[in-house]
């Protein structure tokens, strides 16, 4: 059974390490897949989320780290979006 995960925050928002750090060790463990989901910007300032002057750098980190680790492990990227009553589309269709 191959060993993956998909959920991983990193220190572009309330993780502790750099996304790099944790594919080195993924790929050292045996892993086959590992995917980011740092809490996206919201808009407000938090402790947890990532701030949104950081999201282009995030996305560009990730798809170099992707690029550099092809063949070794499947890496993912994502976003943990926050739901925010009262915030954009409610999904209320008239």
């Amino acid at each position: 059974m191959p060993w993956v995960n998909y959920h991983s925050h990193s220190l572009y928002c309330d993780g502790k390490a750099i996304p790099e750090d944790f594919v080195r060790q993924a790929v050292e463990k045996g892993y086959t897949a590992w995917g980011y989901s740092s809490h996206a910007p919201v808009p407000f300032a938090s402790k947890w989320n990532m701030p949104s002057d950081k999201l282009p750098e995030y996305l560009e980190n990730l798809a170099r780290i992707k690029t550099e680790y092809l063949g070794k492990i499947q890496v993912y990227t994502g976003l943990e979006i926050d739901y925010i009553e009262d915030y954009g589309d409610s999904g209320n269709r008239d």
